[in-house]
């Protein structure tokens, strides 16, 4: 499927860029954060999208997260930064359970990432 969701999410900017608070250009970058290089991933495309994303929306929880794994190795002051945004993000009452989930791993990596 790894196809067919990069061009999904790639229509949905093509069509309504920001649309959720953008989501899809989170998701995007974390396609590709995950995929491998060989396959069409790329960390500079994916922190593009990161960016991308939280200019929509500076607390989008799902953005933040995965941007500080991806630069937590080379950046981690700049992981830590961005794990603490999540964690001061008010709760938005539409996405109230999954607001907390996001702050429960944000709170797990971020204690991670201060162990380093």
């Amino acid at each position: 499927y790894r196809g067919r969701i990069k061009v999904a999410l790639e229509r949905v900017i093509a069509v309504q860029p920001g649309w959720q608070q953008g989501s899809a250009e989170a998701a995007l970058g974390r396609w590709y954060a995950r995929v491998p290089r060989l396959l069409g991933g790329n960390k500079g495309k994916a922190e593009a999208h990161f960016k991308q994303a939280l200019e929509y929306d500076p607390f989008n929880r799902f953005a933040l997260i995965y941007y500080a794994e991806l630069v937590e190795e080379d950046k981690p002051a700049e992981a830590r930064a961005f794990l603490e945004r999540v964690l001061e993000a008010p709760l938005m009452e539409e996405w109230g359970p999954e607001d907390n989930d996001w702050a429960y791993k944000a709170k797990e990596r971020l204690a991670r990432v201060r162990a380093r």
